[in-house]
């Protein structure tokens, strides 16, 4: 829930009144703060935002208006109109550790952890006792990979303030992430025009540093009284600057159901928005080679993946398909899809899925002269222990009247 890392980030921005601190700890707060404060309780952040404007009007030089505005904004993400916020009070206090520790937090939000780490010097000098500003400190650290500086950070701010939640979740946000998901799934279609077919398959992926990881998996395919397996792979190279390239194929003996070689490249880079609808994208690109008995194929798939608020996702993507047949020339095919996610509860995860064109490559690998047009959907359970279950349905309107109904079922466990 969106509440908790906020709550989170307000226990790194320090007090709601910086210059409390030096004033008469007997004096009574003030209307307009007490009523913020409220807001923030029941997390209303815009409505305590809104009241903070006010407060501004009334006093456009009240400082201890501009740091609640400063903190309600990078609460919000709103991360630009934050920073100049809090540059602002900075002007006016250089050295006031909670202007400092408040304005580093916003450069983490802006994934700017150098820039964090210089606020966050500063802040010490001032004050070297504040758990929060040791907090900060270790997620700057560990963002830049420097996890033993970042765990002595978190451990000193645990030491200051025994129990601290903050300091306590960057402790456990150290602990070593499982390297390896290993995925078990099947898959079940049921025609109207045929007899069925089923397919099972079996994969690992392995995350062996921060930027190469591998898959190793098979394949079984079972249909029309035949059954043909294929042995999968891939590299992925994970570069700077948010991009990656990856590389595989699959291969298996001919069997005249599936291909019985395959080659693949990839590349995909990330994008981070900010604050609008779309809060980032990914914009990837995939080329395969497909060896059938009979036949050849090529595939083009550019696709776009949009992270919009409330951990809502859309993707998008448009497959060109040129085959080549032995002794029948080649063609060129399209079709495209779309995908929503989204969430039901902490632990699941709701998809619906559409698509159409003369060839469905978003379930079946099979090539065919037939137009058509896919709908389904599914759900994502979150299990303990490190586990996960997904499950699907669709269905598939062919030409002719041909009717094609999908099942499947998929587990996975990391560790």
């Amino acid at each position: 829930m969106l509440w908790i890392p906020l709550l989170l980030i307000a226990g790194l921005s320090g007090p709601a009144a910086p210059r409390s601190v030096d004033a008469d700890q007997s004096a009574p707060r003030s209307t307009w703060q007490a009523d913020v404060e409220q807001h923030v309780v029941v997390r209303d952040l815009e409505g305590a935002l809104a009241l903070a404007d006010a407060r501004l009007r009334e006093a456009p030089e009240d400082e201890d208006a501009h740091f609640w505005r400063a903190r309600l904004l990078g609460w919000l993400t709103r991360w630009p109109e934050a920073e100049r916020e809090y540059r602002r009070l900075i002007e006016l206090a250089p050295d006031n550790a909670d202007y400092l520790i408040g304005l580093a937090t916003v450069r983490l939000g802006q994934e700017q952890p150098n820039d964090a780490l210089n606020l966050l010097d500063r802040a010490r000098v001032r004050d070297d006792h504040r758990p929060d500003q040791f907090v900060a400190r270790g997620r700057a650290l560990r963002s830049l990979g420097r996890v033993p500086e970042a765990r002595a950070a978190f451990r000193t701010a645990l030491t200051l303030a025994p129990g601290d939640e903050a300091a306590l979740a960057g402790i456990a946000s150290l602990r070593p992430e499982p390297r390896q998901r290993l995925s078990l799934g099947a898959d079940v279609d049921h025609y109207n025009f045929s007899s069925g077919s089923r397919a099972f398959n079996q994969s690992l992926h392995s995350a062996w540093s921060r930027t190469w990881a591998t898959d190793l998996g098979v394949r079984v395919d079972h249909r029309a009284d035949v059954t043909a397996w294929r042995a999968l792979g891939g590299v992925s190279w994970r570069l700077p600057a948010q991009t990656t390239l990856t590389v595989g194929g699959s291969a298996g003996p001919e069997k005249g159901i599936v291909s019985t070689g395959e080659v693949f490249v990839g590349a995909g880079k990330g994008f981070q928005r900010g604050n609008g609808f779309i809060r980032g994208a990914e914009i990837n690109y995939e080329h395969r080679w497909l060896t059938f008995d009979q036949a050849h194929v090529m595939t083009t798939r550019p696709s776009a993946t949009m992270y919009l608020p409330r951990d809502w996702q859309a993707m998008v993507s448009v497959t060109v398909a040129r085959s080549e047949f032995s002794g029948l020339g080649s063609e060129w095919r399209p079709a495209g899809s779309a995908r929503l996610s989204f969430p039901l509860t902490s632990m699941v995860t709701g998809r619906a899925f559409y698509a159409t064109g003369a060839e469905n490559y978003a379930l079946r690998d099979q090539i065919g002269s037939f137009s058509a047009w896919t709908v389904g959907g599914g759900a994502k359970f979150q299990l303990p222990g490190a586990q996960d279950l997904e499950i699907y349905v669709a269905r598939q309107q062919r030409e002719q009247g041909r009717v094609q109904t999908s099942l499947g079922i998929g587990h996975g466990f990391r560790f």
